[in-house]
C-alpha cells in the first residue's frame, strides 16, 4: 500500500468521525428540543407519553358520548323540532 493510499485511507476516516459528530449533535439537539417541547427525550418515553394521551383521549371520548346520551334522553326532540319549524 502507497503512502497516498495511507493518507486517503486516514482522510476518510476523518470525514467519517467528523460525520458522527455533526449526526450526534443533532440527536443531542433533538433530544433537548423533545425534552423542552414535550418533557421526555428518548422514543421510548415518547412512546409511553403517546399511550398516556391515547388513554386520556379515549376516556373523553366515552364521557363525551355519555353526557350526549344523557342530554338526548333528557330533551324532547320531535317537540323542539316542531317548535323550531312551526
Amino acid at each position: 500500500m502507497k503512502v497516498n493510499d495511507i493518507e486517503k485511507i486516514k482522510d476518510l476516516i476523518k470525514d467519517a468521525e467528523l460525520e458522527q459528530a455533526k449526526a450526534q449533535g443533532a440527536k443531542d439537539n433533538i433530544k433537548a428540543e423533545w425534552k423542552k417541547k414535550y418533557g421526555f427525550e428518548t422514543l421510548e418515553e415518547a412512546k409511553e407519553k403517546l399511550e398516556e394521551l391515547s388513554a386520556g383521549v379515549e376516556k373523553n371520548e366515552k364521557k363525551k358520548e355519555k353526557l350526549m346520551d344523557e342530554l338526548s334522553d333528557s330533551q324532547d326532540w320531535d317537540k323542539i323540532e316542531d317548535e323550531l319549524e312551526g
